[in-house]
C-alpha cells in the first residue's frame, strides 16, 4: 500500500455550492453526503463486417446523478439557499385559482431563466487521513434539478434533519485525470 498513499476514507470530503444568484458560497460544513456521479459510456450494437454476431461500439458520455444531502438549520439558511437557487431556474411562484404572486428574478411564473443566469458550481474536495488534499472534482453549469422531501417523524428525536439535493450539470472535471490536450501528443 505504500505506493498507493493508504486506502481513501469516503468521510474525508468537502463539498461547496456556488450559485450564481447568491454573493456568499454554500456553508461547506453543512453537508452531510454526496454521491460523486459516475461516467458510463453509453454503446451502441454493431456488426463489425455488417454480419455476424453484434458488439457494442462506442457512443456517447452519460453522466451520472450527483446528489447532496444537507443538515438543516434552524434559521431556514440552507433550505433557503437551495430554494432561492431553484427558484431562478424556473419561476415556480403561483398560487391556485391563476392568481400569479408576481416576478422573481424578473421571471414570470413558468418562465424558465437563461442557464447563465442560473447556472454555478459545485465542487467538492476529498482529503487523505491527514488531512492533505487528494482530489478536487467540480461539477459545471449546476443547479438544483431536485429538492427532496423532508421527513418529520416523533421518533427522531436524536437527530438532525436532512435536506436531499438532486444536481443536474453539464459536466465534470476532476484533477485526477488528465488534461485533454485536443488529441496532440504530450511528452516523448
Amino acid at each position: 500500500m505504500g505506493d498507493l498513499g493508504g486506502l481513501q476514507n469516503p468521510s474525508k470530503f468537502r463539498a461547496r455550492a456556488f450559485s450564481p444568484t447568491e454573493e456568499a458560497r454554500f456553508f461547506e460544513f453543512m453537508c452531510e453526503s454526496f454521491v460523486v456521479p459516475g461516467l458510463t459510456i453509453a454503446a451502441n450494437p454493431v456488426r463489425v463486417l455488417g454480419y455476424g454476431v453484434p458488439v457494442d461500439a462506442p457512443l456517447l458520455p452519460a453522466y451520472g446523478e450527483a446528489q447532496l444531502s444537507c443538515y438543516l438549520d434552524n434559521a431556514g439558511m440552507v433550505q433557503g439557499f437551495f430554494s432561492r437557487w431553484q427558484q431562478s431556474v424556473i419561476n415556480y411562484n403561483y398560487e391556485p385559482g391563476g392568481a400569479t404572486a408576481g416576478t422573481m428574478n424578473g421571471a414570470y411564473p413558468f418562465q424558465v431563466s437563461y442557464e447563465e443566469d442560473y447556472a454555478g458550481r459545485i465542487i467538492v474536495d476529498t482529503f487523505d487521513q491527514a488531512g492533505e488534499h487528494i482530489r478536487e472534482l467540480i461539477l459545471h453549469a449546476a443547479w438544483p434539478r431536485s429538492i427532496g422531501q423532508i421527513q418529520h417523524s416523533w421518533g427522531d428525536r436524536d437527530k438532525v434533519t436532512l435536506l436531499p439535493v438532486v444536481l443536474a450539470y453539464r459536466s465534470w472535471t476532476s484533477n485526477d485525470i488528465e488534461e485533454n490536450t485536443g488529441g496532440v501528443p504530450t511528452g516523448s
